[in-house]
């Protein structure tokens, strides 16, 4: 019995995870798309989206201690099915890989900082606009 419904569980955050993840790629896919024109490479639309989902996980993380018992669904739905779909670790690494492929090792280069960097600054930014609440 313990079993099934460890079972149960599993599957109920699956489904968080799931409904939180198809309207983050959809999202992360219009946004990309949206910025194109308005970006001198494509990749720069990547490291915004990757940018705004590390400053609103850093605000998520820094609140969900004071939502109690349900922040762990609300995490699931958003943070790692919304934001771990919204954002995109493997389209940052294509984009390099492309980069370095191109020979434009300055802009990878380029590439990498800010969107490591920045990600670390927004993070931490929504981590601290989280904690003054």
């Amino acid at each position: 019995m313990l079993s099934a419904a460890a079972n149960h569980g599993e599957a109920g955050a699956a489904i968080l995870v799931a409904l939180g993840a198809v309207p983050g790629a959809w999202l992360r896919f219009r946004m990309v798309n949206h910025l194109q024109p308005m970006l001198p490479q494509r990749h720069w639309g990547t490291v915004a989206v990757n940018l705004l989902a590390c400053f609103v996980l850093g605000l998520l993380v820094s609140l969900e201690a004071s939502c109690g018992e349900g922040s762990r669904r609300l995490m699931l739905l958003i943070a790692t099915g919304f934001l771990g779909s919204f954002s995109t670790y493997s389209t940052f690494i294509a984009e390099i890989h492309s980069l370095l492929r191109q020979r434009n090792r300055a802009e990878a280069l380029v590439l990498v900082v800010s969107s490591v960097a920045g990600g670390l600054l927004t993070l931490t930014i929504g981590l601290s606009l989280g904690a003054t609440r």
